[in-house]
């Protein structure tokens, strides 16, 4: 039986519209307070504030239907790794700002010399394979799912034929691992006898298809080897090592990735590794048997999801945590947070200090480091009918008397000295206070609040002081 994807209906017709919004606040004292405001037609930005657990709660609703609309597996840098000290992470404010995307949140999970952990699939072009025992979320122009996803791989070059281990990530003992453009470099993971194999490829390395290759150079007693454009570098170990060192330049070569459990013609983009949240619209956290701990899975942290409605909405959501003003939430507690938001299928991703939920210019979420954690990938919206810079020039005001543990409210005014609607507003504050979509603004303690906000395809900025001896951000955790 064919798995089964979850579809778009009408599509939402676009207009030429300017960003705006409508902001609606519940009444009741044990509700959720909830704000919403228009991005583009097509996605909407959702801030909730459940201040009884507390909890606040960042969620963007996409309609894939609308023409110009999509979500993209974004790699930080470009490549998996970098020669610099950012090892190829990047900061989601970086990636907005240089893909020109609209929104985004973290994705997957990552090692600690940057490679991603879990399925980065673009387009049916493998990036990195998917985890054992985990789910991920593949997605396409109408709709997605939650899935679980396995793949094999193996290089034939005449009788020889060396069976993979992984891609784009480093080799150790008695592996073979398959690089491409996108590692940017072969890298040994720790053995010194190491063979790489330097190959031009005929094409990018596509799920279930055969790709040709020509063995260019082989490689022996040098650790690292750089990936140029069009080229393939098999990186080998120990007996796979050895199989690898019978190459010949000018041999040809055939590479075939195959997966299962996703059906790349309907879901070509992949991304994730685990937890999955909702199936088939019931709670269908199995942390255990997908290789989670109970201090991942029973515990309130940070978290960052993803999820399908049944009529093939698409939400990104963030929620903040280990500060005074959110808690964060268990696995369970995240599987509510999606059903509340009608998903039938929603798979968690990386989360803790990784958490960060972005539009236009400014991180609309505070994460629990303080500050923006580099990160591997992104997943990313982008679209059109968002007008380009006004080049009207804003200020943002606030009183003059602040204190620790108070709160204020700050508004944005145009040149005229006009309060700009928040409708329009998206706000954001980091440092010593957080701020709520309707401009309220909570000191929390002494020391610098940075507050910004994104209006008319323009970013404004300013530093307030609370008077008191400042305090140092939070260290960070996983």
């Amino acid at each position: 039986m064919r798995p089964r994807i979850l579809t778009l209906g009408a599509a939402v017709c676009a207009t030429g519209l300017a960003v705006f919004g409508l902001v609606t606040q519940a009444s009741a004292q044990d509700r959720p307070e909830v704000w919403e405001k228009l991005v583009v037609p097509g996605l909407t930005y959702r801030q909730e504030i459940d201040r009884t657990v507390p909890r606040v709660t960042h969620a963007f609703r996409m309609n894939l239907g609308v023409p110009g609309v999509k979500l993209v597996p974004h790699l930080a840098q470009g490549k998996v790794y970098g020669t610099d000290e950012t090892k190829g992470r990047g900061v989601l404010s970086q990636a907005l700002r240089e893909t020109g995307a609209i929104a985004g949140v973290n994705a997957g999970f990552f090692g600690p010399s940057g490679d991603p952990l879990g399925a980065h699939i673009l387009n049916k072009e493998i990036i990195s394979v998917p985890w054992p025992d985990r789910t991920v979320f593949a997605w396409g122009p109408k709709g997605g799912r939650v899935a679980q996803m396995r793949w094999s791989g193996r290089i034939v070059a005449g009788s020889v034929r060396i069976p993979l281990d992984g891609i784009n990530q480093s080799c150790v003992a008695n592996e073979a691992i398959l690089n491409s453009a996108w590692a940017g470099q072969a890298l040994s993971g720790g053995p010194a006898d190491i063979v790489h194999v330097v190959m031009d490829a005929s094409g990018p390395l596509l799920l279930n298809q055969n790709v040709k290759a020509k063995v260019k150079m082989v490689v022996t007693n040098q650790k690292d080897v750089t990936i140029g454009d069009g080229q393939f570098v098999l990186t080998a170990h120990g007996a796979k090592g050895n199989q690898a060192k019978a190459l010949r330049p000018g041999q040809d070569i055939t590479i075939r990735v195959d997966q299962s459990g996703v059906d790349l013609a309907q879901t070509p983009h992949v991304m994730g590794c685990g937890n999955r949240l909702i199936e088939k619209g019931q709670v269908g956290i199995r942390y255990a048997s997908e290789r989670f701990n109970d201090a991942f899975g029973a515990a309130r942290h940070p978290r960052t999801a993803v999820g399908v409605t049944a009529t093939g909405e698409i939400w990104l959501v963030v929620v903040d945590g280990r500060q005074p003003m959110s808690a964060g939430a268990t696995l369970a507690e995240m599987a509510t947070v999606m059903q509340r938001l009608n998903c039938v299928e929603a798979l968690c991703l990386d989360g803790g200090g990784s958490s960060m939920a972005g539009v236009g210019g400014v991180v609309v979420n505070r994460p629990s480091d303080g500050r923006e954690r580099a990160v591997t990938n992104f997943l990313l919206v982008m679209g059109s009918g968002l007008n380009p810079p006004s080049g009207d020039r804003f200020e943002i005001q606030a009183p003059g008397q602040l204190a620790a543990g108070t709160t204020t409210r700050v508004v944005l005014r145009d040149e005229s000295g006009a309060a700009v609607p928040d409708a329009e507003v998206f706000w954001s504050a980091m440092g010593a206070g957080w701020i709520d979509q309707s401009g309220q603004l909570t000191l929390l303690t002494p020391g610098d609040v940075r507050v910004a906000a994104w209006v008319r395809g323009v970013r404004v900025e300013t530093i307030l002081t609370v008077p008191g001896e400042a305090t140092d951000p939070p260290a960070g955790r996983q």
